[in-house]
């Protein structure tokens, strides 16, 4: 499994299970906070939603008790959550329960009842769901629930990019400077990494400035 993209990818969560105008303000707060790295605030702001219900807040939390972000690593944790998040269909929890069976985290791992949690993103995929596409062009590039396709994941995110995904536009980066499936290249990443700051994730600036330091040409 390829860890590096892994952090790219749990920064992305879904937009939102509605449950009114001020949850959705409350979300964007703490999906505000947690980009940009103050997971304390973040937890604060996720947790009293995802008690009362909020299938986004439960994937954020089961999120972060996975790759133990502001929180110490909870496998117990992160399954309820991901569990009650995927209960309502949220597409990171619905991520999160397949990883966590494929690879037994927290659990033996079982490859078979990871496969329906995967069937379920491809589906959402198909119905032009930005997220999913993202996660999506995640599986084909680790190949879980699918076979591994750097062509197809690179198609699934650029998809995802098109409806203003950040985090889609950050993996391409990621493609582009480690050369997965594509020619290597600097100023290619650099663009991308520039397009998901422009879409709305600040901490892309980050990658920007690594590839720039690279070779210099990838500055603006």
């Amino acid at each position: 499994m390829r860890w590096i993209a892994v952090f790219a990818l749990v920064i992305v969560m879904a937009p939102g299970v509605g449950h009114g105008a001020d949850d959705q303000a409350l979300l964007a707060e703490g999906e505000a906070a947690f980009n940009r790295g103050d997971s304390q605030t973040a937890l604060a702001i996720f947790r009293p939603l995802a008690e009362q219900g909020n299938a986004t807040a439960q994937g954020w939390l089961g999120t972060m008790y996975l790759w133990a972000f502001g929180v110490p690593e909870n496998y117990g944790q992160a399954l309820k959550w991901s569990r009650l998040g995927a209960a309502q269909d949220e597409v990171y929890s619905i991520y999160w329960m397949g990883i966590m069976q494929k690879y037994g985290f927290g659990m033996k791992p079982d490859d078979e009842a990871a496969q329906p949690f995967f069937d379920r993103l491809l589906v959402k995929a198909e119905q032009n769901d930005a997220d999913a596409q993202n996660i999506v062009g995640q599986m084909y590039h680790d190949g879980d629930g699918v076979t591994q396709d750097y062509g197809e994941a690179r198609r699934w995110y650029e998809l995802a990019s098109e409806q203003g995904n950040p985090y889609a536009s950050l993996n391409l980066g990621y493609m582009y400077e480690w050369g997965y499936g594509v020619p290597g290249d600097f100023d290619i990443a650099a663009r991308w990494y520039r397009l998901s700051i422009e879409q709305g994730y600040g901490l892309a600036q980050f990658d920007l400035d690594r590839v720039s330091a690279y070779g210099g040409a990838a500055n603006p």
